[in-house]
């Protein structure tokens, strides 16, 4: 991955959006590479393909179910996102722990 500012002409302050890439690896570097190169930055994951993981991990889901992993994503401070996160994790404690291995964390979802 060859991420620099200079060559590419991106702001330094910039929103990144992933969906998380195949394999932990090639997420792990993709998130430090925006990191080191943009730190203005803001890297953040599509919140469709964060569900689609959650699918693929056979985490079943319902339309309620959805409506909760969302309400994570939709925490507008740190206090809504701790809530959203505890309710993710008494009806669905699958989801809510591959939330909380995504990272940065909190950080990644609170605006």
């Amino acid at each position: 991955m060859y991420l620099k500012q200079s060559k590419l002409g991106i702001p330094a302050r910039f929103l990144f959006v992933s969906d998380r890439c195949k394999g932990a690896n090639v997420s792990y570097w993709l998130t430090n590479a925006i990191r080191i190169e943009f730190p203005e930055s803001w890297h953040r994951f599509c919140m469709y393909h964060v569900f689609n993981n959650i699918r693929a991990k056979k985490i079943a889901v319902n339309d309620l179910d959805k409506t909760t992993i969302y309400g994570v994503a939709d925490a507008r401070s740190k206090d809504a996102f701790k809530s959203s996160m505890l309710t993710l994790k008494a009806n669905l404690p699958r989801a809510y722990q591959y939330l909380v291995d995504i990272q940065p964390g909190s950080e990644g979802w609170v605006q």
